[in-house]
């Protein structure tokens, strides 16, 4: 596991926050993370996988963000070629408080989202507005903060320093069996 910090920062920039990229390129199948997302108004935990021009690609991305100023909801998005499909999703439980498993399923034709092994959202290639996403792409989790326009959807960062914690991250690509950080992993009782 690792812990990701976001502080305040005496340089250039306001904040300076962490992020880890898995190296290579994963394509279709099931992806999983484990985390702990952070408390603090402004902050955005994230669990996704990526790819655009700075790597020679279309913009293609899946994820999930957890903001601390909503710590009761997941924003579930994706976007193909620039465009882009965002929805935020009521959790029922405090996504800062404990672990949960987050997890979703990319296909050639749909994508599913899943926290804690519930189904939450699901996209299909012949009902979906945008396109499902067809390049591979890295593995990533960041922690950072909104500033300028972005503030207006993360809330204005006010802290000095937060962190935000990843048990475990894990890929299987489709039709194939491996180990997974559900494999292991037991959700806290629903309240």
């Amino acid at each position: 596991g690792m812990t990701l910090t976001l502080a305040k920062s005496p340089g250039k920039l306001p904040f300076s926050g962490s992020e880890f990229q898995r190296n290579g390129t994963y394509g279709y199948g099931r992806y999983e993370a484990v985390l702990k997302a952070s408390e603090a108004g402004g902050a955005v935990a994230s669990f996704f996988i990526y790819t655009g021009p700075h790597f020679g690609d279309p913009h293609d991305e899946i994820d999930f963000e957890l903001l601390g100023r909503t710590p009761r909801s997941v924003y579930v998005n994706y976007f193909s070629r620039d465009d882009k499909d965002q929805l935020e999703v009521p959790l029922w439980f405090d996504a800062a408080q404990d672990y949960h498993l987050y997890a979703f399923e990319w296909a050639p034709d749909s994508i599913r989202w899943y926290v804690d092994g519930v189904k939450i959202r699901e996209v299909s290639a012949k009902t979906a507005s945008v396109k499902i996403p067809t390049t591979t792409a890295r593995v990533m989790v960041n922690l950072w903060a909104g500033v300028g326009p972005s503030a207006e959807w993360t809330g204005q960062a006010e802290f000095s320093r937060t962190t935000a914690t990843y048990r475990c991250i894990s890929h299987v690509p489709m039709g194939q069996t491996a180990a997974q950080c559900s494999d292991a992993f037991k959700a806290p009782p629903k309240p």
